[in-house]
């Protein structure tokens, strides 16, 4: 009686090439970060994230051949001979849908998606209005309204953008607030004032972003963490080596 597992036998069943493309399939970040792609900009922050889950579930080094570069990539799997490849390949089949299911669930705020006035109308006024009578209505409505000509592409594009400096505080967080001071006036805050800053807020079980234009002292007002240098993800290597245990304040403010 044959009772070799099914993901066995289907490994077993594969050429040299073949072998090779299971584990650029199944090893390729499950959010692409490919040019063009909306997380590209996330690149190096979801690459590590993703070498990072596998390591917990790998069973003899399979996350090794997880590269940003597709040709570094490509030669350390072209370097490694098919009878190498085959155990490793099956080691991959046991644990790499569960690893895929953890990533997915540990990326949940970087996915979330930017609430347009369908979603969250609050700050979006129904129709093209003049600034003074804008200001009207956010004075009334004790809200801040974006002009009618921003778009939620544009809010999404400034939201992967700021994502990137608190990508480690995101992930952890089930509710995150952040400032932003944006490179053009985005709309009135509840005072009546026009204004370039807009507090950003992601929300992981809704998996649903929105924003809001706000004063700058506001916007600069977001909480200040302290964390320790060995929690960091990423820090400038041209500190040099630093002591791990040296706390470090994480402002929940960035510019554009």
């Amino acid at each position: 009686m044959d009772i070799m597992p099914s993901n066995e036998k289907y490994i077993l069943t594969l050429n040299e090439e073949q072998l090779r493309d299971y584990f650029k399939v199944h090893l390729d970040c499950p959010l692409s970060v490919r040019p063009g792609e909306r997380y590209h900009l996330l690149q190096d922050e979801l690459i590590w994230l993703w070498k990072d889950v596998c390591s917990v579930h790998e069973i003899n080094a399979e996350a090794k051949y997880i590269f940003d570069d597709d040709e570094e990539r490509d030669f350390q799997l072209d370097e490694d001979d098919f009878d190498e490849l085959k155990p490793l390949a099956i080691n991959l089949s046991y644990w790499i849908e569960k690893a895929k299911n953890d990533f997915s669930e540990r990326a949940k705020s970087i996915t979330s998606m930017m609430a347009d006035s369908s979603i969250y109308e609050k700050h979006f006024p129904h129709k093209k209005m003049t600034v003074t009578d804008l200001k009207k209505l956010a004075i009334r409505k004790s809200a801040g309204y974006f002009y009618h000509d921003i778009s939620v592409m544009e809010l999404d594009d400034i939201l992967i953008k700021t994502i990137k400096p608190f990508f480690k505080q995101i992930i952890v967080s089930e509710t995150i607030r952040y400032g932003v001071r944006c490179n053009k006036q985005m709309g009135v805050t509840d005072e009546g004032d026009e204004s370039q800053y807009i507090l950003i807020e992601i929300n992981k079980s809704s998996a649903v972003s929105h924003a809001y234009p706000c004063s700058e002292e506001k916007a600069k007002s977001c909480q200040t963490l302290k964390e320790k240098i060995g929690d960091q993800i990423f820090y400038d290597e041209e500190e040099g080596e630093r002591n791990p245990e040296e706390v470090i304040e994480i402002k929940l403010y960035t510019e554009l």
